[in-house]
């Protein structure tokens, strides 16, 4: 795991521009973006990378003018294959707000509690357990 600065003191006024949830911006706090499960050995990228501050921002703006998304941006992208999302009118209205980007899941979540998972099961993705088991 690779963990970045914390977010300084002149940082913390660009939150006036993004609505994000409040674990998010604890998390900020201590690390201003990571990457998670790394193979070092093979060289690549992190299983998950949750954006910094900027990266988040500069995702808002690619949402806005790019895929006319004005109520979701990125906070992170997931196992190179989707963007890991908030969705603003879910968050102002306290529903589920994390999703990912290729709309497969919603996920009940807080992103601290998704986080939380997410480390527990090791980089998998612990969601499709979230599905009933019919035999």
């Amino acid at each position: 795991m690779k963990f970045n600065e914390p977010l300084d003191e002149n940082e913390l006024n660009k939150l006036k521009n993004i609505n994000l949830p409040e674990d998010y911006i604890s998390f900020l706090r201590i690390s201003n973006g990571a990457e998670f499960f790394i193979d070092d050995y093979r060289g690549s990228q992190g299983l998950l990378k949750l954006y910094s501050l900027n990266e988040v921002i500069d995702g808002k703006n690619f949402y806005i003018s790019n895929l006319n998304s004005n109520n979701e941006y990125p906070i992170g992208i997931l196992l190179d294959n989707a963007d890991l999302i908030i969705n603003e009118i879910a968050l102002k209205s306290k529903e589920n707000y994390l999703r990912l980007s290729d709309g497969s899941k919603i996920f009940k979540y807080s992103f601290q509690e998704w986080l939380d998972k997410f480390i527990i099961a090791q980089g998998n993705e612990f969601w499709l357990l979230d599905s009933s088991y019919d035999a």
